[in-house]
């Protein structure tokens, strides 16, 4: 069955930065052995705090970052040692929503230049042809004809994520990596572009990469959850799996915030050190927060294992 076919494989992917500023040579670890699969048809929803590498994990993916070590296999092929030819092909297959719509938009080209732009570039359609797809496009995300001829700067929010959608949909790409897209929308807007996002991927077979730091949304719209503390892999399973049964700390403890904002309390849920985003080459990057630590937790990274059937999570309890 096509649901069970691997499109994406992630394997031991790591990403290193030098520090600008602050402690001389010290080094920010972006990426710490990655791994995950994607599905043909599913979503893969990714979740941590600012710094865990979610972004950096994403521009990877994308070609846009060069990761240190690791393979990023799509249908076979490593998109570290590609060439720059197989690259300009597998970019038509794998397109990115980004967070800002406003800033991923030229302002002053009109709606139907920013949705045909990726046609001209990338495939030999005549112009009429174009303008039948730019339209169609425009149908399919939900933008009605009479903004066709409207500059980007005079649209909404809204509308402007709409656009960079059906930018990213135009070459009727495999995998939409989506880094954060509703995050800079009004709440009112956040739910019609999740919605949309799940009938374009019925409608267009598409396979998602969605990143949050929204447990709700992720909940929404995800079929496994990929949860990640500074640049790691912490807990990696199905959906129902991570919020009715978690087994790692960081991923009991961002549940029970949430729970604790809901019912309005303020109690603190993790430990209050601070955290350091340049953790040490061993031991567990949680470990200064992690009200389990123990003195193993200080000296070993932990692998991430398989604990129930289909359920990873790294952590040694």
């Amino acid at each position: 069955m096509r649901e069970q076919e691997l499109i994406l494989e992630v394997q031991h992917v790591q990403k290193s930065f030098r520090q600008v500023g602050g402690k001389k040579g010290a080094t920010i670890h972006a990426l710490q052995d990655v791994s995950m699969q994607l599905k043909y048809g599913e979503t893969i929803g990714i979740v941590g705090e600012s710094g865990c590498g979610k972004s950096t994990l994403a521009k990877s993916l994308i070609g846009l970052v060069k990761p240190d070590r690791g393979e990023i296999r799509y249908r076979g092929v490593d998109l570290v040692t590609a060439s720059a030819g197989q690259m300009k092909k597998i970019r038509r297959q794998i397109q990115m929503v980004f967070q800002d719509p406003y800033a991923s938009l030229n302002p002053c080209m009109t709606v139907a230049d920013l949705i045909e732009e990726p046609l001209i570039l990338n495939t030999k359609l005549t112009k009429a042809e174009r303008k039948e797809r730019v339209c169609q496009l425009m149908q399919d995300v939900g933008l009605t004809s009479d903004l066709i001829y409207h500059p980007a700067q005079e649209c909404s929010g809204g509308q402007c994520q709409r656009i960079g959608i059906a930018r990213a949909i135009a070459l009727r790409p495999e995998i939409l990596i989506c880094d954060e897209p509703v995050s800079a929308l009004d709440m009112s807007v956040q739910s019609q572009i999740l919605n949309l996002l799940k009938k374009l991927q019925k409608e267009h077979h598409l396979s998602y990469i969605f990143i949050s730091h929204d447990l709700s949304v992720i909940r929404h719209i995800s079929d496994r959850v990929c949860v990640m503390y500074l640049g790691k892999v912490m807990e990696f399973a199905p959906k129902h799996n991570v919020y009715e049964n978690p087994l790692h700390p960081y991923t009991k403890c961002l549940l029970e915030s949430i729970q604790q904002v809901h019912a309005g309390e303020k109690k603190p849920v993790i430990k209050k050190e601070a955290r350091s985003s340049i953790p040490a080459e061993t031991g567990c990057p949680f470990a200064s927060r992690c009200p389990e630590c123990m003195q193993k937790c200080l000296e070993k990274m932990p692998e991430l294992r398989e604990a129930e059937p289909g359920h990873y999570v790294a952590c040694h309890i």
